[in-house]
């Protein structure tokens, strides 16, 4: 997503701040925010666009996933099962997870247009514990920002932060902060 931001601020007179590059906030909020005067519904629609085409071409260029990531998927998938709710659109995850082999591994996919009310809002990790058929207490999340862990927080989940994006010193709404992926193993979920 960083290096979408990036080329729709090289490509575009608007820009949008670096905090709001990972804030999971996948709306036309984002790009009236960041013009100058007001943005009619179609110029918000075209930067929208422009932003995820570019997000697309950075995916087909190769893998989007953290070199850990397919592993800890494995594994905790092979004891729990898993979701996804991300501030991206639904179609970017599933083509990043069908690209990496992963599609099967999660029994539920929460995209930003599947919800009214994106991260930090609570509504992603409700409709995601919702599908998997588990009450928000007996789940955990694991988050890169602080938008994502307050939305975790507020839908009743236990939070893991990872130092991915952010430093630990960002995340301090973690229940726990790791700095890799492969920290997390099921030993560690059943410790926590």
């Amino acid at each position: 997503r960083h290096r979408a931001f990036f080329f729709f601020k090289q490509k575009t007179a608007y820009e949008i701040p670096k905090r709001d590059w990972s804030s999971d906030v996948y709306s036309s909020d984002l790009f009236a925010k960041a013009a100058a005067w007001p943005l009619d519904a179609a110029e918000i629609d075209r930067l929208m666009a422009l932003k995820s085409t570019r997000y697309r071409h950075h995916l087909a260029s190769g893998s989007a996933l953290y070199d850990t990531a397919a592993a800890c998927i494995n594994c905790l998938g092979a004891r729990y099962p898993l979701a996804i709710a991300s501030g991206s659109l639904r179609a970017e995850i599933l083509h990043i997870l069908s690209t990496a082999g992963l599609g099967p591994a999660f029994r539920a996919v929460v995209g930003a247009d599947d919800v009214s009310q994106g991260k930090p809002a609570p509504e992603p990790y409700i409709k995601a514990a919702s599908m998997l058929g588990v009450e928000p207490g007996h789940a955990v999340a694991i988050e890169d920002s602080q938008w994502g862990l307050q939305s975790a927080r507020a839908a009743g989940l236990r939070t893991i932060g990872i130092t991915t994006t952010y430093p630990a010193s960002v995340l301090t709404l973690a229940d726990r902060v790791v700095g890799s992926l492969d920290e997390i193993t099921v030993e560690f979920i059943e410790r926590f």
